[in-house]
């Protein structure tokens, strides 16, 4: 998996009372939605995803407060260093 998915996982861990296989389902379904895959999304794309889907898939699930969590994940995506991936490094060749 994609250090951005890994992250994001452990970041919606932290604010919901989720556990990691929860939260990663959640995340995974999310994405698969986008037409996103777990193993090569990046930042960008997961921020987007985020925005668009998370207060829903929270709401799904009986989260309450679905936009704030999602912003606080979201200013966690933001300020993360996540590992490069094989596109950064070739990209700078």
């Amino acid at each position: 998996m994609s250090d951005v998915f890994e992250k994001t996982c452990e970041f919606l861990e932290k604010y919901t009372s989720f556990t990691r296989l929860q939260s990663r389902g959640t995340i995974r379904l999310m994405l698969k939605e986008a037409n996103f895959d777990p193993q090569a999304v990046e930042r960008n794309e997961m921020i987007g995803t985020l925005k668009s889907k998370l207060p829903a898939e929270l709401e799904k699930r009986g989260v309450d407060g679905g936009a704030e969590i999602t912003k606080q994940l979201v200013a966690d995506v933001e300020r993360t260093k996540f590992a490069e991936t094989a596109y950064d490094v070739f990209s700078k060749i």
